[in-house]
């Protein structure tokens, strides 16, 4: 491939995977300050009452509350960050295909669809993405511009729109563009993999970490301490109780940030 086309490929890449990444953090932004999930509201003033109603003490439901909210937070970012990897295997693997068929000499819309075919029967693509790819294989085959549909559509799709939209404008091959993508796509994927194996040890610290205090309680219990009954006996035992809570939640969370952003 001529270096200066190669050049021009490794500039869209980049910048339509920083532009597809910014897209992700605005609708996920988006989406955490219209409204949390209605499940989560209802068990946390559930617990908050229970808890009342149960032990009458404020600094224990304060204490409650905060683990409740680290959990759902956490459990939240996990099943934001299974989505975005699904959807980039399934951009990854309607990349390889595409390029497959282009390589053997299917026009563009035959291509793709072929390629959302193979996704429609996929069990771990979201309906969202099968959709926009089924439409845009459709407005490709009517000679539509395709750039545009996909642009508008999933976030992640933002970056196949781009390509097309770079061998419209520069008359490069389809082909080289989406084997380039694919290959900084798995690429991208190696590495992500590679850091995950590497942060088992730091990760597992920081659960023993966030779990020690658990073990310092049992401790003083079985030495007959009592620190159960000072914790929840309210006054400096619950202050501590959730500063102690506190610290322990921002820690973990923190560390789970860390870990996020070292696998991006």
């Amino acid at each position: 491939m001529n270096p200066a086309v190669y050049a021009l490929l490794l500039l869209a890449l980049s910048t339509s995977v920083s532009e597809t990444k910014n897209s992700e953090r605005v609708v996920n932004n988006k989406k955490l300050a219209t409204a949390a999930p209605a499940w989560m509201i209802l068990a946390t003033v559930f617990l908050a009452v229970f808890l009342f109603m149960v032990l009458g003490r404020l600094t224990v439901i304060v204490a409650a509350i905060i683990v409740a909210a680290t959990v759902a937070y956490s459990f939240n970012n996990a099943r934001k960050k299974k989505m975005n990897v699904q959807a980039e295997d399934a951009i990854a693997r309607l990349l390889g295909n595409m390029t497959a068929d282009l390589r053997a000499g299917a026009s563009f819309p035959a291509a793709l669809k072929r390629g959302a075919e193979d996704l429609a029967a996929s069990s771990t693509t979201s309906m969202e993405m099968k959709t926009a790819i089924a439409t845009a294989a459709v407005i490709a085959h009517r000679g539509g511009s395709v750039s545009t549909v996909l642009a508008t559509s999933h976030p992640q799709l933002k970056t196949l729109g781009a390509l097309c939209t770079l061998s419209e404008k520069h008359g490069i091959p389809l082909s080289d563009v989406f084997e380039q993508a694919h290959n900084h796509i798995e690429a991208r994927k190696r590495h992500r993999a590679a850091t995950k194996a590497s942060l088992q040890g730091p990760q597992a610290t920081a659960i023993v970490l966030t779990l020690l205090p658990l073990a310092g309680i049992f401790m003083g219990t079985i030495m007959g301490a009592n620190p159960v009954g000072f914790l929840l006996g309210g006054g400096i035992g619950g202050v501590l109780l959730v500063i102690g809570v506190a610290l322990a939640c921002a820690g973990f969370s923190w560390s789970r940030t860390l870990v996020a952003n070292a696998e991006s």
